[in-house]
């Protein structure tokens, strides 16, 4: 049985509550440690106490939407499970992620203030290395070592996987781009999946399938102009 949560416990999840309320109405930089702290009814220095400082907080408000049931969160005991059985689990979280809306709100925030505070950026590179692309590597590496996926660059690896699904993020939700938002998500994760795993090239055992036929462009018509 897990620990029963305590006041610290209650404490810093207030904070984490206030601060993403915060974080939202006013922006990274508009948002100050003694609104969050009252917002989250307690002390400046009892926020420090948790957070060492504005950009772990902000880092922290991230990583509880990945950490939630069904997120986006490498367990250990995960190494051992074959690819083909892990990857659609992890893509599973993705999709919960790319469906929540405090986490799209959070990344446009990032966008927007990570060139005006690099103390930002740091912050949660270390904290989605932590959590989520280190354990990925680590389970690459393990799969590796069982002889279920290639040898290969585990970093190489980890940014083509999150790459693909970061990107659709980016494009999707992001930058609200028309066409990505036309596409079946579950068939795009699908097919990262599948490339992913085994590759562009086609298989020698399966008839070419012809490329789907796109209608060709209609010619424009020119239109006489009088003198």
């Amino acid at each position: 049985m897990g620990r029963r949560p305590g006041p610290a416990d209650e404490r810093r999840a207030a904070i984490l509550a206030a601060a993403e309320t915060v974080f939202s109405a006013r922006g990274y930089s508009g948002a100050s440690i003694r609104a969050i702290a009252a917002a989250a009814g307690v002390s400046s220095a009892l926020l420090y106490w948790f957070f060492p400082s504005k950009a772990d907080l902000f880092a922290a408000v991230l990583l509880t939407h990945l950490d939630t049931p069904g997120g986006w969160i490498i367990p250990a005991e995960v190494l051992d499970v074959p690819p083909a059985l892990f990857l659609p689990r992890l893509a599973e979280g993705f999709l919960a992620v790319l469906h929540e809306g405090g986490q799209v709100r959070l990344m446009r925030l990032v966008l927007r203030d990570s060139d005006r505070a690099p103390d930002l950026t740091a912050a949660i590179s270390a904290a989605l290395m932590a959590r989520v692309l280190g354990p990925l590597r680590a389970y690459f590496v393990r799969q590796m070592e069982l002889g279920t996926i290639r040898h290969a660059d585990p970093d190489f690896m980890v940014q083509t996987l999150i790459g693909s699904l970061v990107g659709l993020l980016l494009r999707r939700e992001i930058l609200q781009e028309p066409h990505s938002r036309t596409w079946d998500v579950p068939a795009y994760l699908a097919t990262t999946l599948d490339l992913f795993l085994h590759g562009a090239a086609a298989d020698p055992r399966r008839p070419p399938i012809p490329p789907p036929v796109t209608p060709a462009p209609r010619a424009a018509h020119s239109v006489p102009v009088e003198d």
